[in-house]
């Protein structure tokens, strides 16, 4: 049997056999637990279906849903463990206004989510435990309430966006999502945060306080101690750390853009003055190590516009290698969110950053085509493990490359300097820093040492 069709009659048996069911058009509520556990792939949700019932296709192998124009609600535990589901998407314009405990709890392989204009409430535990979740798009929404649990221990769980409605962040709303790094608020609204709400957020490091979000009694246990980068970047108190996330970016244009990418335009990026007029190769890093990069690349769907401006600005490959407090690159936060479009980015990010860094030093051509094959196989490859260990392994080769180069240029300086200092010959002063790449050049610069000797 290659497909069922579900009629919605009661007490309908849904075989387990089949790899796809077609929901019939008239059918305007699915039962409770109709297609639980079943090996079911793929299911045809029908438009004018209203409310998808408690526990409908949980523990089910569903590859990807896609949720009706027509459907209101989605209860309980819906989608729970849902080990095989990799895409959600919404129909427009959609009519969801509810997303109740548990809806998606537990689902391994979802990577994003984005929720659609029209929902207005989501209830604990909604998104907890979804180990490969990287990015969650509130931002068009209409929530105004992050319900304590919603995202906990989505332990993958890179950048949120909220939407400008949102009014309270409830107790442990984002507990031990611990490689969280980016919290995108809008700069005028008021918002409570409640007590642990980022309890072990340790990477917690790209956000910026509102300055509505300020209330008594309310901040001092919201970033507990395991919020590891926090604490070390900013103020030890609490009061010095909610007033340094609130002016975090004060003289630092190019990285309050890049914050709130989602509404920056071109032109203004654009047009923003350097911040070092002496040093045009040089953005300033904040006090979380984060350049303008680190900040762009670590927001929720990272725009190329804005990017391709920030190259202009700072052309020097060395930007590109700076890390930031969490010891990362801003290149790793694309490695970690990979789409087609951050895919783009990190193909030219990795291009200025190897390539003309290798040609700067005069590497060999056969040293550049192997960079270049390095960053294809990145490019090219399909398992997320596979991706991020060839990008540790291209990093590691360009760090030694650099070591070798700074290796070199203090050996030849060091050499140059005893000649002169003692007058012996060449062969005499050779100070070795067992440096194994040499210039290409390094034979008319001993040259020039001689003659100036």
């Amino acid at each position: 049997m290659q497909s069922y069709h579900f009629r919605g009659n009661e007490g309908e048996q849904v075989p387990d056999n089949v790899p796809t069911i077609i929901v019939d058009d008239h059918v305007e509520v699915l039962p409770e637990y109709c297609c639980r556990d079943l090996r079911l792939r793929e299911v045809q949700l029908n438009e004018g279906l209203k409310v998808i019932r408690t526990g409908s296709f949980s523990g089910s192998k569903l590859a990807g849903v896609r949720i009706p124009s027509t459907t209101e609600t989605i209860e309980e535990h819906a989608f729970n463990a849902c080990k095989q589901l990799t895409e959600v998407a919404f129909a427009e314009p959609s009519s969801l206004e509810r997303l109740k405990e548990a809806v998606f709890m537990s689902c391994p392989g979802l990577e994003r989510i984005k929720l659609p204009p029209s929902v207005k409430w989501i209830e604990r535990l909604v998104f907890c435990s979804c180990d490969a979740l990287v990015q969650v798009d509130l931002s068009l929404s209409n929530i105004r309430d992050i319900p304590s649990t919603s995202f906990a221990y989505s332990r993958a769980l890179q950048a949120v966006r909220l939407p400008t409605c949102v009014a309270r962040i409830a107790s442990q709303a984002f507990a031990n999502c611990i490689h969280l790094v980016t919290v995108e608020m809008a700069p005028t609204y008021s918002v409570r945060i409640e007590q642990d709400s980022f309890l072990g957020c340790a990477s917690l490091a790209n956000i910026l306080f509102p300055q509505g979000v300020i209330e008594k009694g309310i901040l001092g246990v919201v970033f507990a101690d395991k919020c590891t980068t926090l604490h070390k970047c900013c103020g030890p108190t609490i009061d010095e750390l909610v007033q340094d996330l609130i002016h975090r970016f004060d003289g630092h244009p190019f990285h309050r853009l890049c914050y709130h990418s989602s509404t920056t335009t071109v032109d203004e990026l654009r047009d923003t003055p350097l911040e070092n007029d002496d040093d045009d190769d040089a953005p300033a890093v904040d006090k979380f190590g984060m350049t303008p990069f680190h900040i762009l690349c670590s927001s929720v769907d990272p725009r190329q516009d804005l990017f391709l401006v920030l190259l202009d600005k700072f052309p020097h490959y060395s930007v590109l290698g700076l890390k930031d407090a969490n010891g990362k690159r801003a290149m790793d936060y694309l490695v970690a969110n990979w789409t087609l479009e951050t895919k783009v980015l990190f193909q030219e990010a990795m291009r200025r950053w190897t390539i003309d860094s290798l040609e700067h030093w005069g590497a060999p051509a056969g040293v550049m085509q192997d960079m270049e094959r390095r960053v294809e196989a990145i490019c090219t490859a399909t398992r997320k493990d596979r991706r991020v260990n060839l990008y540790k392994e291209a990093c590691s080769q360009i760090e030694r490359y650099a070591r070798n180069e700074n290796m070199t240029v203090l050996e030849l300086s060091l050499w140059k300097q005893k000649i002169v200092e003692t007058g012996h010959g060449r062969e005499e002063c050779r100070f070795l820093c067992h440096a194994d790449i040499v210039l290409s050049n390094i034979g008319a610069f001993l040259g020039l040492v001689k003659s100036s000797s």
